[in-house]
């Protein structure tokens, strides 16, 4: 009988505040309401386990958690100066009334989340021919939100949210081995997952001191019913050397958009489902390795990220929703090695990929009753080439010395507009000092210093006439650290 327990508490105070109108270099933003994106955590887990004489074994999981979770910002990003002066000249006192282009969006978010799941395992395969495993999990997770400032224009000011919802999933994974290193791998899982939503947005306070009840929206028991399957063929050509292929099943749950005034078109989404092939070898030996792998995706009603903005003149009011679109496809290649050198003072791992996506045309609706067209392009956040390498250098036992380049080509920001990043070099230094059951760590992080955008959004922002135009948020600018640990 074997049980670990794990106790976690964590406190995140992180600000928020990475934008700016005009997109400067300098990371300087003009906000003057500070925003934050912070979250406090405790959770406890049990992980028990019992192995039978016959070598089968129960594993049992379960877990808890609670989270109180706080995301906002300026939503403006800029002060009642900046936008009074040049080149905006925003006039406060437009007739004779003091309004001021000032917005703060504020999201706060309470999750309580709970999990069980429980495993049959065969005993170690030894010289047994197969091994298996069969699994239940389930998981409750009760979501409450509220949303405050000027996010709807003034017309709302609280909308609350809470989601209800629950997974239960039935699994099962058989990997048969038969003569001269032929083996199957077969997987299933079956999943449930119920979803409820009620929404209520407040107005102003009336004369009596009571807010106005404005919008209520409710889905009970949204429920999907999903399948997962794998198949997989492979061959140990040697004992360090196997060639691979599969063909899977798989899928994402569709969900409700939570926002008053999305239309009811766009208030929920549907379930994707995907078909992958791989094929793939791999080696590996006592001082080198290496993988390859060639795989393709068929998606079907495809989840997309798209955006609408309800009112040009007020940033606030735009937002993202999740829709579906007709099909799309990905396909690449994969390679990594790895290898060691000099004694093994040295190690060198690169890894390489190449990805392409498309998405088929398809339409969706924006509150207004419009009809947007997208797809007929390649998917968002998809970098067609990418590659990094690693060199481990070992002086001495005690000291490690590691650096760190990668690279990442050009990808659209979003499936929303056209706009592209540009591709990027990332260099990261550190070295390591180890002595009994401590060490330190002394690390630097884009030591270059270079500029790279991760977020870039297409929406009206700037006074007077408020015109499309992409911001950009930039990636983490050269930043150092120490870290120090020690084991007992």
């Amino acid at each position: 009988l074997d049980i670990k327990i794990t106790g976690m508490l964590s406190d995140l105070d992180n600000r928020y505040d990475a934008w700016a109108p005009d997109n400067n270099e300098d990371l300087h933003t003009y906000s003057d309401r500070q925003g934050y994106d912070s979250q406090r955590l405790s959770a406890v887990s049990v992980r028990s386990s019992f192995r039978y004489d016959s070598g089968h074994k129960i594993l049992s999981i379960s877990s808890k958690s609670r989270s109180s979770m706080e995301h906002s910002y300026d939503g403006d990003w800029g002060n009642v100066q900046f936008w009074e002066d040049e080149p905006y000249s925003w006039d406060s006192y437009y007739y004779g009334d003091y309004l001021p282009y000032d917005y703060y969006d504020k999201t706060s978010r309470d999750r309580e989340t709970t999990s069980h799941e429980l495993r049959l395992l065969s005993p170690d395969r030894g010289e047994k021919y197969y091994s298996y495993a069969l699994g239940l999990y389930h998981k409750s997770l009760v979501e409450s939100d509220q949303m405050s400032g000027w996010i709807f224009n003034g017309d709302v000011d609280q909308f609350d949210g809470e989601f209800n919802i629950s997974n239960l999933a039935l699994y099962g994974k058989v990997d048969v081995l038969f003569d001269r290193g032929l083996g199957v791998d077969l997987s299933a899982r079956g999943e449930i997952v119920s979803l409820d939503y009620a929404a209520t947005s407040l107005k102003d306070l009336d004369y009596d001191g009571a807010y106005d009840t404005s919008y209520t929206s409710s889905v009970d028991d949204m429920m999907n019913m999903l399948l997962g399957l794998k198949g997989a063929i492979y061959y140990d050509i040697t004992e360090s050397d196997r060639v691979f292929t599969s063909v899977s099943r798989g899928y994402k749950a569709g969900g409700v958009n939570q926002n008053p005034f999305i239309s009811d078109e766009n208030k929920h989404y549907d379930p994707e489902q995907n078909i992958s092939f791989e094929l793939g070898y791999k080696s590996f030996k006592e001082k080198s390795s290496y993988q390859a792998t060639f795989f393709y995706m068929l998606r079907e009603n495809l989840q997309v990220s798209v955006s609408a903005q309800q009112d040009p003149g007020n940033p606030g009011s735009f937002y993202y929703f999740t829709s579906n679109a007709a099909s799309g496809h990905n396909y690449g290649a994969e390679y990594e090695r790895s290898q060691v050198f000099l004694d093994d003072k040295l190690k060198l791992t690169s890894s390489i990929g190449y990805l392409r996506t498309w998405i088929d045309r398809y339409e969706f609706y924006i509150d207004n009753g419009t009809s947007v067209v997208r797809g007929n392009r390649a998917q968002s956040q998809s970098p067609e080439f990418s590659y990094s390498m690693i060199a481990e250098i070992h002086p001495s036992e005690s000291i490690t010395i590691s650096i760190d380049y990668s690279f990442k080509d050009k990808y659209f920001f979003s499936d929303s507009h056209d706009h592209r990043s540009d591709a990027y070099h990332l260099l990261n230094l550190s070295a390591e000092y180890k002595i009994n059951s401590a060490s330190i760590s002394l690390w630097g992080k884009n030591v270059t210093d270079t500029r790279y955008a991760v977020r870039g959004f297409y929406f009206g922002l700037e006074p007077n006439n408020f015109e499309d135009k992409l911001y950009l948020q930039w990636g983490d600018p050269i930043h150092f650290g120490a870290s120090l640990r020690y084991d007992f």
